[in-house]
């Protein structure tokens, strides 16, 4: 859940804190967001490139490394419920990068990659995803209950991608596009995860 203006407590105080030693002045750590904490938040989003809303949900904690504390509990429910076709995974990370490991920058019908960093800010309406090219069709949309559950909402998972590392694996690999390499290092991503076909 995002913190916003008006909200006060432990939290408020942490991310006081942080945005104090990062040299966004909060004026002062008293545990309680209001315009002055406000200011700082925004100033950080927008020397990081992020959305300037001055909430900090999931994508601005992240970058100011507050992420755990500011994550839903793992066992939190998604916002919506997850039915479908379900298939177990392990789940790998990728990002857009011109390396032969990474792939480059596009989906395989040439589309710009989607990552997770860009669908929780609200830059993409879904994540694009590799798997094996023969499994489903291309943009076959799926849902992830494991990464609903951490981000605390639903998300749209695509498969639009592949590369040579999941040829005959079916549906046992899946490779979620992510903004960089730190990104793709995440444990959860990095797990067994479940695949809801929608």
């Amino acid at each position: 859940m995002a913190l916003v203006s008006g909200a006060s407590g432990p939290k408020v105080t942490q991310l006081q804190q942080k945005l104090s030693s990062l040299g966004f002045d909060t004026r002062g750590v008293d545990g309680k967001f209001g315009s002055n904490t406000l200011t700082a938040v925004k100033a950080f989003q927008a020397a990081n490139g992020l959305k300037v809303d001055g909430k900090v949900g999931p994508e601005t904690a992240v970058r100011l490394g507050l992420k755990d504390s500011f994550e839903p509990s793992p066992t939190a429910p998604a916002t919506t419920p997850v039915s479908g076709q379900r298939f177990d995974a392990r789940g790998t990370g990728y990002y857009p990068d011109a390396s032969a490991l990474e792939g480059g920058f596009k989906d395989r019908q040439g589309k710009p990659l989607a990552t997770l960093q860009d669908f929780l800010s609200g830059k993409s309406n879904y994540v694009s995803v590799a798997m094996d090219s023969k499994t489903f069709p291309y943009g076959t949309k799926l849902r992830i209950p494991e990464l609903e559950a951490k981000y605390g909402r639903a998300i749209e998972f695509r498969v639009v991608d592949t590369g040579g590392a999941f040829k005959g694996k079916g549906t046992s690999r899946i490779d979620i596009c992510t903004e960089n390499r730190r990104a793709s290092l995440d444990p959860t991503i990095n797990g067994r995860l479940t695949l809801v076909r929608q």
